[in-house]
């Protein structure tokens, strides 16, 4: 993370999602729970835009998930992003 310039609602978004959750050792509920990417695939995409709306609804309230899809680079080694609209609100 920068030393400055990162309090904007969009960059604190992005920062939590993509954290995992417990990867913050006194706060082991902020960021995206890594058991999604042990999901079945079609479960797999309520389930995050789920866990992304509750992290920036309870974690970022300036800012809102909308349109969070999971975008799938190689399905053979697993590998996928988060990809969503953030909304920053009054």
């Amino acid at each position: 993370m920068i030393a400055y310039g990162n309090g904007e609602p969009q960059r604190c978004a992005a920062n939590l999602i993509m954290m995992v959750r417990g990867e913050c050792p006194y706060d082991r509920l902020r960021g995206i729970d890594g058991d999604i990417t042990d999901a079945p695939m079609t479960g797999a995409f309520g389930l995050v835009a789920e866990d992304v709306s509750w992290t920036l609804k309870y974690y970022e309230p300036r800012a809102d998930a909308q349109d969070t899809a999971l975008l799938i680079e190689d399905v053979i080694k697993g590998k996928f992003r988060i990809g969503t609209s953030i909304v920053v609100g009054e």
